[in-house]
């Protein structure tokens, strides 16, 4: 929503609510656009008054990817990788989805972040798409429900878009063929 995600970088509240106020600003009169979600993949501090800035600008929805490895260890222990953060100073919460793992490919699909295409056999794509449906089932569990996240993608990658999708279209094709009766897999993104 901001021009960029706010920080450590940035040393007081006053500096934190000005970049975003620019930034939605700037979206909502230059492409009439208004965000309910946020998404703060690289963001590494978040606290109660966080919550309480994103939620006053009209946050309703939150994606988090850094926490410290013991707090999300907790929460995957706990079921609790989706959560209410609770903002400081009013009775009012932000439903907040913690990243299981990272927003890079898990490890089954990492030859796929080369910008090449891949000819892979069919033995190679059961391979991967077993191991992926192992990573799936883990993460999961993280959850209370069996919905999962996949965050496709990485910094200074990705050049060639339709490269990509194909190549990562072998692999949910044939998810979707061979396993569906344990898992869908399917393209999707947050609604505005």
């Amino acid at each position: 929503g901001g021009f960029g995600l706010d920080s450590d970088t940035l040393s007081n509240y006053n500096d934190v609510i000005n970049e975003l106020r620019i930034g939605l600003e700037f979206l909502q009169n230059e492409l009439n656009i208004t965000f309910k979600i946020g998404w703060f993949l690289d963001q590494i501090v978040h606290s109660d008054s966080n919550a309480y800035i994103y939620k006053q600008f009209g946050f309703k929805y939150f994606i988090l990817n850094r926490l410290s490895s013991v707090t999300k260890t907790n929460l995957y222990n706990e079921c609790n990788l989706e959560l209410y953060w609770k903002p400081l100073f009013i009775e009012d919460e932000i439903f907040t989805h913690v990243i299981y793992d990272y927003f890079v490919p898990p490890k089954p699909l990492k030859k796929f972040v080369n910008d090449k295409k891949l000819n892979l056999t069919l033995n190679e794509i059961e391979q991967i798409s077993n191991d992926f449906f192992t990573i799936v089932e883990t993460a999961v569990k993280g959850y209370r429900h069996n919905h999962y996240i996949l965050y496709y993608g990485n910094d200074f990658v990705f050049t060639e878009p339709n490269i990509n999708f194909e190549n990562i279209e072998m692999i949910m094709e044939y998810m979707n063929k061979h396993m569906s009766k344990k898992v869908e897999i399917k393209y999707s993104t947050p609604q505005r």
